[in-house]
């Protein structure tokens, strides 16, 4: 971080002013209007702005970085909607189907591999 750059600390827009202005993730919670978690979720799925890390991960986003993903966001009319991070529902299921499309592609390899003439072994269950 550059001696200019200053770490967000406060919630006025004054505060929010300058484009070397550099925020953490509560800091852009707060300028955003939503809490922390959010901001989190939209860096996992890569849908936020811009960010860096300082040593022990540590997470910082610079104002000018926040502003041109504003603007990205951006409707023709000006009008800014964050996204809606994923519901972690739905992450969940899409993880479910994710592993389920893998056994399925798996079962497809194996009986690949195996070749015509090579039926599957037989299986004995042993009490």
């Amino acid at each position: 971080m550059h001696d200019d750059a200053q770490l967000d600390t406060g919630t006025s827009d004054d505060e929010f002013a300058g484009e070397d202005r550099i925020m953490d993730t509560e800091g852009l919670a707060r300028y955003m209007g939503v809490k922390p978690r959010t901001v989190q979720d939209w860096r996992h799925e890569n849908v936020g702005p811009d960010f860096f890390k300082l040593g022990g991960g540590r997470v910082r986003y610079r104002m000018s970085a926040v502003r041109l993903w504003m603007d990205r966001e951006s409707t023709p009319g000006g009008q800014f909607h964050p996204p809606r991070p994923m519901a972690r529902t739905a992450r969940w299921r899409d993880f479910i189907a994710e592993l389920r499309r893998n056994d399925e592609l798996r079962i497809e390899l194996i009986d690949a591999l195996r070749g015509p003439g090579h039926p599957e072994p037989e299986r004995s269950i042993e009490p």
